[in-house]
């Protein structure tokens, strides 16, 4: 028997990165299916190829390194907070791609949640990044947003690569989305100097607008440490920013209801702290589906194809992950190719019946889907320890089911 394995995880975040577990699966399963002699009923001649799945949050740049190669580019930068981070960002094609993923520079994860600054944390530091691969010659420049530990409209990037906000005694604001209140005038000629020519894709799964009750602020604010009151504060700050964004003369095309439909309410407007609005009024930024982009750029699709098997995981299974996060949308392209699906998750809220009545719903075929949990608890528990060793008896675990099951054997 000879099967195509495609092990393509995303990371357990704050855990184990996707690259690593996409390692630890596939040594799993050539360890088990080189355990069999060739004679024996459950030999596989098996051939496996990893790739570990980035959305545009942590990871990202990881992810895609492992995938396509290129040159990774690291130096000093400032952190969310202001202090010192190594950080970088990847280049694809010397002097054309360039990627840069938003959390290595400013993301949450460097902050404690003692140390989270709802207020005062900002994107500073991704603005150094993008500004050296523009430095380094990249023309396209793809910034990957999730993670993020700010809410300041992406000011602190478009402050470090030129952009002045200015306070009404015409002083730089305080970064943070606690000074955005405070931005009376914006001056843009040095961001145009030094974006001029160069393309950029903001890679993002969150299709949130800027504003109110769905915005940046509100759905993501309490994440980053934001109160009820400092919800109230970035959301007004926000909003400030836009109003007088569309007062300058870059948007006086732009009426209200046009300004207010093509930025303000444009879906991932809100990713990254507002950072999505920020990039796409400023920079010109295309908003894109994190997931699709990067799977594309790693040829995804093409790998679903080839393989009889594909093995994904994630941190938790549950209803979310089925309505358009990445590992959900994996499963569903699999199983639309009536592939054979092993779910890792280290937790899950759903049971692998649950999962195979999803799909049946959307009537595509079920019966090829397996789950096996890789954290020390059962299925319904959100709380569970997964470790790498967990993760390579899980994997051992669903690949004998797979392979005793009726439907895989031939």
């Amino acid at each position: 028997m000879s099967l195509k394995i495609l092990v393509a995880p995303a990371s357990y975040k704050g855990s184990i990165a996707a690259f690593r577990l996409a390692t630890v699966a596939t040594g799993a399963c050539l360890k088990l299916f080189r355990a069999y002699p060739k004679d024996h009923h459950l030999y596989v001649d098996c051939e496996v190829k990893e790739a570990p799945i980035a959305d545009g949050g942590d990871d990202t740049l990881t992810s895609l390194h492992q995938a396509l190669g290129g040159s990774l580019v690291t130096s000093e930068v400032i952190g969310p907070k202001g202090e010192p981070v190594t950080a970088g960002f990847l280049i694809l094609q010397p002097g054309a791609e360039a990627i840069v993923e938003l959390a290595q520079a400013s993301g949450i994860a460097y902050l404690s949640d003692k140390e989270l600054a709802p207020l005062t944390a900002h994107t500073y530091g991704t603005g150094q990044l993008i500004g050296r691969a523009i430095a380094g010659g990249a023309r396209r420049i793809v910034i990957a947003v999730g993670g993020s530990a700010s809410t300041d409209g992406g000011t602190g990037a478009l402050a470090a690569l030129g952009a002045k906000f200015l306070d009404s005694n015409n002083k730089p604001v305080a970064l943070g989305g606690g000074g955005l209140a405070d931005i009376a005038a914006i001056d843009l000629e040095q961001l145009r100097q030094t974006v001029a020519g160069v393309e950029f894709i903001v890679a993002t799964d969150v299709t949130s607008p800027l504003l109110g009750p769905e915005g940046a602020a509100a759905v993501f604010g309490p994440q980053k440490g934001a109160s009820a009151a400092d919800v109230l504060i970035l959301d007004a700050g926000l909003k400030h920013f836009a109003d007088v964004l569309r007062g300058h003369s870059d948007f006086v095309a732009y009426d209200e209801q046009q300004f207010t439909q093509e930025l303000v309410q444009l879906p991932g407007a809100g990713a990254a702290g507002g950072a999505g609005f920020g990039f796409a009024a400023l920079l010109r930024a295309k908003i894109v589906s994190g997931f699709h982009f990067l799977s594309d750029l790693i040829g995804l699709e093409e790998k679903l194809a080839w393989c009889d098997i594909v093995v994904v995981a994630e941190g938790r299974l549950d209803s979310q992950s089925m309505t358009g996060k990445g590992v959900g949308e994996i499963i569903r392209g699999a199983a639309a190719l009536n592939k054979t699906i092993l779910a890792l998750p280290a937790s899950s809220l759903l049971t692998e019946a649950e999962i195979r009545s999803f799909l049946t719903r959307e009537n595509l075929p079920a019966g090829r889907f397996f789950l096996q949990p890789t954290a020390a608890a059962e299925v319904g528990a959100v709380n569970g320890i997964a470790t790498e060793d967990t993760v390579a008896q899980a994997t051992i675990a669903g690949m004998k089911r797979i392979l005793q099951s009726s439907s895989i054997l031939p």
